[in-house]
C-alpha cells in the first residue's frame, strides 16, 4: 500500500487507533462539475461555476489527505478526466472512492461505527439522515437537499460550532454531495490532522430506507427497511 492508498480495514484501524486522517471522494458528479458540464448531479445539486472552481482548487493543491477516484466516474468520463489531470498538472495519488460503499454492500458498514464508538462524531448531511446521528450519538449539521453549496458559509460555521463541543480527535462524517470535498479541504486547512474527516457519500441512505443509488435496493431489502 502506497502512502495515499486506503482500504476499509485500514480506515477502521485508523479510527480505532485515533490516527487522524481525511478522505474525500471524486465521483462522476464532482468531475462533471470540474469539467464544466451543464446541469446537475443525480441528487439535483447544480454544477455551479463557483463550485467547479472550488473543486478544482482542492485537486490542484499539494496532496494533504486521501483522495478517492470513483470507478463509475472513470467509466463514464475517464478520457476527459485524464486530459484534465494532465493539462492541469494534477499530481494527486488516488485511492478507491468506493471503499465505504463496497463495505456496505458486503454488510460490513457496522464495523466503521464500532471502530469509532469511543470518539466524538459529527454527521453533516440532509435531514433524512438525522436519525442516524441520533442513533450513534453524533453531533449534527444540517445540509439542504438541493444546491447545498450556496449555504457553504453557514454549514462551515455550524461545523465549527460542533467541533468546539467535540474537541480534539473528533470524527466528521460527510454526506453533503459535491460540497463535501470543499468542506474537507477547508476544515483540513483550519484543523489539520487534529481530527478525522470521512466522505461517506450516499452510503448511509439505505440505512434510513432511502433508495438514492441503484445498489441501495439490495441493502434496503437485506435490512428489511
Amino acid at each position: 500500500m502506497n502512502k495515499w492508498d486506503l482500504d476499509f480495514d485500514e480506515m477502521c484501524r485508523k479510527l480505532r487507533d485515533v490516527e487522524n486522517f481525511s478522505f474525500c471522494r471524486f465521483g462522476d458528479g464532482e468531475w462533471s462539475c470540474v469539467l464544466g458540464r451543464n446541469g446537475m448531479n443525480c441528487d439535483k445539486h447544480r454544477y455551479l461555476l463557483e463550485l467547479s472552481l472550488s473543486l478544482a482548487f482542492v485537486l490542484l493543491q499539494p496532496q494533504r489527505f486521501y483522495c478517492g477516484m470513483q470507478p463509475k466516474g472513470m467509466r463514464d468520463l475517464g478520457d476527459d478526466i485524464k486530459r484534465w489531470i494532465v493539462s492541469n498538472e494534477c499530481e494527486l495519488e488516488w485511492c478507491n472512492a468506493d471503499i465505504i460503499h463496497d463495505a456496505s454492500i458486503e454488510g460490513r458498514l457496522g464495523e466503521l461505527w464500532t471502530a469509532a464508538r469511543r470518539r466524538k462524531k459529527i454527521l453533516v448531511g440532509p435531514n433524512h439522515l438525522k436519525p442516524i446521528a441520533n442513533k450513534y450519538g453524533c453531533g449534527y449539521v444540517f445540509v439542504p437537499d438541493r444546491n447545498c453549496f450556496k449555504w457553504r458559509t453557514t454549514i462551515e460555521a455550524d461545523i465549527g460550532e460542533e467541533l468546539a463541543h467535540a474537541g480534539k480527535d473528533a470524527v466528521i462524517l460527510y454526506c453533503a454531495s459535491m460540497l463535501t470535498e470543499v468542506l474537507i479541504d477547508s476544515i483540513h486547512t483550519a484543523y489539520g490532522d487534529t481530527l478525522t474527516q470521512i466522505d461517506a457519500g450516499s452510503a448511509l441512505d439505505p440505512y434510513v430506507g432511502v433508495n438514492s443509488r441503484r445498489y441501495h435496493k439490495q441493502i434496503i431489502e437485506r435490512l428489511g427497511k
